[in-house]
């Protein structure tokens, strides 16, 4: 079965607020460190990736080119808005 991340939001912010105020710092420091723990291995995984070593092609360079300038014309779909798309905002 296939999760709602915003009704688990919803709860987790509702179980927040009837927490013993005591008890919310614990939970912060949890939650912090989990993301702690979550950057620092997205940082190593980064670290440790290859780096490409493929030539840009004269084609690919258009193709940057053209995707540059749709950005620069706006013609872009904001970040914000592909999350939403797939339920991840």
């Amino acid at each position: 079965m296939e999760t709602n991340v915003t009704e688990e939001r919803l709860h987790a912010h509702a179980l927040l607020d009837i927490l013993p105020a005591e008890k919310v710092n614990v939970v912060l420091s949890l939650l912090e460190e989990m993301v702690r723990k979550r950057a620092c291995r997205l940082r190593t995984g980064l670290s440790q990736a290859a780096v490409e070593d493929e030539e840009v092609t004269p084609g690919m360079a258009a193709r940057l080119d053209r995707a540059r300038a749709s950005v620069d014309r706006g013609d872009s779909i904001p970040h914000d808005e592909i999350l939403r798309e797939f339920g991840l905002h």
